[in-house]
């Protein structure tokens, strides 16, 4: 027999029947990279490529462990950005490049002199962080994984060939950081509390996705009527567009994969209402013993009687509504009954 988990039958959310927070892990993970295919220009889509922390060699991005050194502090500036920036240049929404004239750049690479060669970041990174022109840097980066055209020349009498074809830019006006100098001697650690304060769960999470993303992802996660609904809990209440978000066609399958973990998670709903709270606990203690030992076990089993007649008791009742007043009574549910229960062992 199956060991019951716990969390696929419980969850965080401040509905009634409480939301499935955790299927959004997988909603809004990062959806990659679009890479402009150099070989291959008229694939105007280009090709995908993941981001991890392998890095990614087509785009001229090291492994991740380059960007720290001693005591774990930022060691690679320019690398740092270069991670800090893919994700939100390089998405996977359709077609998002400029295009140029075979030849010539767009007005945002004009310092870069045209051309079809590549630029070195030179000119524009220094030692240290405060004399380095990141911007530029960067710049000069997505210059170089750009596609800068094909010139098929001149023919008989100067007349131009065929076989022209425009270039394709990565557009630059995405770069979201370029400022490394509040990095300077920040461990790891530092740098997970900086992504947090900009809305990120975690400094990989912010590298990982673009910011519209981001951004979703909290309105999702501040208010789960947006997209659950306690009356019709194996429905999506909201869907995301293949535009706008950075994950391109890939937001259909997160959305299919969200209807089918809804489904699932009402239908585990359904099963622990027929099952009612003293079956649930006999079932927890036949898959496992020793859980009548744990804290929680033991929890259980001083609640389960009580549930049982609660649940009969309440039956009558209409269900809280999802509104901020029974979110803010869930969220401090756990501190009063804590001090009722030291209350109560206080009074002994």
């Amino acid at each position: 027999m199956a060991r019951l988990n716990l969390s696929d039958y419980t969850s965080g959310g401040g509905s009634p029947m409480g939301a499935p927070m955790g299927l959004l892990d997988d909603v809004f993970a990062g959806g990659g990279l679009r890479m402009i295919d150099r070989n291959d220009p008229g694939n105007m889509m280009g090709s995908r490529a993941p981001l991890t922390k392998a890095g990614v060699e087509g785009l001229g991005i090291n492994p991740w462990e380059d960007v720290w050194g001693a005591q774990g502090r930022v060691k690679d500036p320019m690398l740092l950005m270069q991670y800090l920036n893919a994700a939100n240049v390089m998405n996977l929404d359709a077609n998002p490049w400029i295009r140029a004239k075979e030849g010539t750049s767009p007005g945002a690479y004009s310092q870069y002199s045209g051309g079809f060669g590549d630029v070195s970041y030179d000119p524009y990174m220094q030692t240290g962080y405060d004399t380095g022109n990141w911007e530029d840097a960067l710049g000069a980066w997505l210059y170089n994984q750009s596609y800068k055209g094909h010139d098929a020349g001149e023919g008989w009498g100067g007349r131009d060939r065929s076989g022209d074809v425009r270039g394709a830019y990565y557009d630059p006006s995405l770069l979201r950081y370029t400022d490394s100098s509040q990095f300077e001697g920040m461990r790891a650690a530092d740098m997970d509390e900086w992504a947090r304060s900009q809305g990120a769960a975690s400094l990989w999470d912010l590298v990982s996705k673009p910011t519209a993303l981001i951004e979703e992802e909290a309105r999702w996660r501040n208010d789960p009527s947006l997209w659950f609904n306690p009356g019709a809990p194996g429905m999506p209440g909201r869907f995301l567009g293949t535009q706008g978000l950075g994950l391109g066609d890939l937001a259909v399958d997160r959305m299919d994969a969200l209807g089918s973990g809804l489904e699932g998670y009402a239908g585990r709903q359904d099963y622990l209402r027929d099952m009612g709270p003293e079956m649930f606990m006999a079932n927890m203690l036949r898959q496992d013993p020793g859980m009548a030992r744990t804290g929680l076990g033991q929890y259980h089993g001083a609640v389960t009687p009580m549930s049982s007649q609660a649940s009969r008791a309440m039956g009558a009742f209409a269900p809280q509504g999802a509104n901020y007043d029974y979110l803010m009574q869930t969220a401090m549910q756990p501190y009063l009954m804590q001090q009722q229960l030291q209350n109560y062992f206080s009074g002994i």
